[in-house]
Formats: C-alpha cells, structure tokens, sequence
C-alpha cells in the first residue's frame, strides 16, 4: 500500500477501521490477551511459585469466559475489528492459538466464529513460520509442565 493511501482524511474508510481497531485493542481482546496469560503464567509458573501440575476450574473458566467474550466479537464478521485483517488479529492469535493448543481447546461447536477465525489466521502464508513453530515448542512445554 502507498503510502500517500494511508491518509485518513482521504480514505474515510481507512479511518473507521484504524478507529475500530484501536478501539477493539483496547477492550475486550485486551480482557481476553490477559486472561489466556494469566493462566499460561499459572501453569508455567515462576521461580519461586513453581509450575501447576494441574489447570484449576476456575482458571479454565476465565480461558472459557475470555473465549465467550471473542466469540461475540467476531459476530457478523471475519476479523477481531471487521472483515478485515489487522494488527487487532495478530495480537489474539498468537495467545488464544497457544490456549486452544495446550491449555483449554477451541471446541468448534461451542465457539464456531472462533474456530473459523483460527483457520483463516492459520491459512495466512506467513502463519506457520510466525506462529506455529513457536506454538509447537509451547505446546510440548505446557504439556511436560502438567505430566
């Protein structure tokens, strides 16, 4: 994109999904981005807490809460801030892909929209080497954690 195409007086529709977006960064997904960490923190741990050997019900409650939360935002449309990409999804995938993959699954029946969601990220030509290289190593860390 030029850049001259990035002026917002001149691209009214370019200013309404900058607004949403940053409007979508600052609610909800951030409610969601802090419940998904909260709990991989819980179960990795610190130093002087040590890691969980166990996912208690309330903190999969919170994942399931947060997930309720994402799923009515992508009601009516394909991404986080409207029907199109933008920095809003990136910020999400990265934490709920570790949380579906390793802590509390995306159950596509329960959180359809969500489940579509991960797939069109997960199609995205860049995804594998961003993502899913970093999400496998999460994933086995997790699951030796909570043997």
């Amino acid at each position: 994109i030029p850049l001259k195409s990035l002026n917002c007086s001149a691209n009214p529709g370019l200013l309404n999904l900058r607004t949403q977006t940053l409007r979508v960064l600052s609610g909800r997904p951030l409610y969601i981005l802090n419940r998904v960490k909260d709990l991989n923190m819980f179960v990795l741990g610190s130093p002087s807490t040590g890691a969980a050997k166990t996912i208690e019900k309330q903190k999969a409650d919170q994942i399931t809460q947060a997930y309720q939360s994402l799923e009515a935002l992508l009601e009516g449309h394909d991404y986080v801030a409207g029907n199109q990409l933008t920095i809003a999804d990136f910020s999400l995938v990265a934490t709920v892909s570790s949380s579906n993959a390793a802590i509390v699954p995306v159950a596509s029946n329960t959180y359809p929209r969500i489940s579509a969601w991960l797939s069109r990220m997960q199609a995205l030509p860049y995804y594998g080497q961003a993502n899913q290289v970093g999400l496998e190593h999460f994933r086995a860390m997790i699951q030796s954690k909570l043997a």
